[in-house]
């Protein structure tokens, strides 16, 4: 959940992206109630499933654009404020980091990464293309290992911002589509 707070103020201080005000946070577990919490505004809107997943292009657009802006010295979460008033940047959960280049977070995504399904069950799902999926979807990380230092054109930081879970469920507009905030931050990373 801290990962989640000190984004929202990075993307509050950083960009025009309406979000949420936090009014109260605590990280703690073992605080006087025994929980986190964050204590913020209720956005009143639409989120894209409540306009049947119809969100015109143009709108999502906009605030895809505005996010892009907002970036980062390294690939990872946002951990904390520097003395500086910058932010301090931390590991991916599952992944590691932070990383300074691409390529490493590459590399530890082909290391780590996992498929949903097992063999057998990913086997079972393909039907008469079984053989073909399991093979594509075994050397899928390898390839990815091999080709690490060219997926990203930039190498190098700065990297933008990634929601980390930017559905339909967590836009919400009014009905004339109008952004009335972006919400649920607690996946987001800098990535390449």
């Amino acid at each position: 959940m801290e990962c989640e707070y000190n984004t929202i103020q990075l993307v509050q201080k950083e960009s025009n992206i309406p979000i949420p005000q936090v009014y109260a946070f605590e990280g703690d577990h073992n605080c006087r109630i025994k929980a986190q919490f964050m204590l913020m505004d209720c956005l009143k809107g639409n989120v894209g499933m409540d306009l049947n997943m119809r969100v015109p292009s143009e709108h999502k657009k906009s605030v895809f654009a505005r996010l892009a802006e907002i970036h980062l010295p390294m690939i990872g979460t946002i951990v904390g404020r520097n003395e500086d008033g910058w932010y301090r940047q931390g590991a991916i959960p599952g992944l590691g980091g932070p990383f300074k280049r691409a390529t490493e977070f590459f590399k530890a995504w082909a290391a780590k990464a996992e498929f949903g399904l097992s063999e057998d069950k990913l086997k079972e799902a393909s039907g008469s293309f079984a053989d073909e999926v399991s093979s594509s979807a075994s050397s899928f990380r390898a390839l990815v290992n091999s080709l690490a230092g060219r997926l990203s054109i930039r190498d190098e930081g700065p990297f933008p911002l990634c929601h980390g879970d930017f559905g339909h469920n967590n836009i919400t507009f009014n009905d004339k589509y109008h952004l009335l905030g972006v919400i649920d931050w607690e996946s987001s990373f800098a990535t390449p």
